[in-house]
């Protein structure tokens, strides 16, 4: 699934290059995705403006200028696409016909991924379920102390109601560079130890954006290239293989059905 430097790179793709554009034509080719799309979804887009184009936790937002906004989860093998010229390929769900002729198609295979359209009332109950972003300056050393549980770091760090946009990938490339282990219980860690983690979301994330994001099968740009932070994992996906600091064994655990990728030594 896409992770929040993901969504970064496709958000700002689009917001070079259809920000003041209009809505001319929307061609809904399934209704039956993970949320039915709505019966008047057309009616209420066609001939609207894109005012912005932005993420929310994993959540793709453009901003209408009827103050309605689509919302769009790419899910587990979503794409959401841009062509100037564009030619029908299979799982192109929903596709948005701009006033210059150029096209943002969502496309997904697996059809876990949405598109609804929010009012702004329903945009604020939808905020309501997030925590902070990661890369804003209130996610901070003391917030993270101020939200320490007894449950794993690396539970914690994936839980959107404290802080959003990290998945199972980021999460473990985040504790390698933190030196801390991914199963430590979240209200046992020292203030040091958060001061690391909280500087290492931003690091890591931040380097995954200016790379691309991450390409581990489904994921591409809107233009179809893949990215490239996967050539630095550290961790994720290299159980058995050496670590590259210590040359210890990386280990692999199921932690909440998910893998867990670390170094015990690095990380103790």
């Amino acid at each position: 699934m896409p992770e929040l430097p993901e969504i970064e790179v496709i958000t700002q793709f689009f917001c070079g290059k259809i920000l003041g554009k209009s809505v001319f034509d929307v061609i809904i080719n399934r209704m039956d995705l993970r949320l039915p799309i709505e019966k008047n979804f057309r009616d209420l887009v066609i001939n609207q403006k894109i005012l912005n184009v932005y993420r929310k936790a994993k959540y793709i937002i453009i901003l209408l200028s009827n103050n309605l906004r689509i919302i769009i989860h790419l899910g587990m093998s979503g794409k959401l696409l841009y062509a100037e010229n564009y030619k029908f390929t299979q799982h192109d769900h929903v596709i948005f016909v701009l006033n210059d002729k150029s096209y943002v198609i969502f496309n997904d295979a697996r059809r876990f991924g949405l598109v609804v359209i929010f009012d702004n009332i329903q945009y604020k109950r939808f905020c309501k379920k997030f925590g902070l972003e990661p890369l804003i300056r209130e996610f901070n050393t003391s917030y993270l102390i101020n939200n320490l549980t007894k449950c794993s770091i690396k539970s914690l760090l994936m839980n959107n109601k404290i802080v959003v946009g990290i998945g199972n990938i980021y999460a473990s490339e985040i504790l390698f560079k933190a030196h801390v282990l991914p199963y430590r219980v979240a209200n046992t860690l020292s203030f040091n130890e958060c001061v690391h983690i909280v500087q290492n979301i931003k690091i890591v994330l931040d380097y995954a954006i200016k790379a691309g994001g991450s390409t581990i099968k489904d994921y591409t740009s809107p233009l179809g290239l893949i990215g490239h932070f996967q050539k630095k994992f550290m961790v994720y996906g290299r159980e058995g293989k050496l670590c590259y600091l210590c040359k210890s064994s990386i280990l692999k655990i199921n932690q909440n059905g998910r893998s867990t990728f670390f170094c015990s030594k690095c990380q103790s």
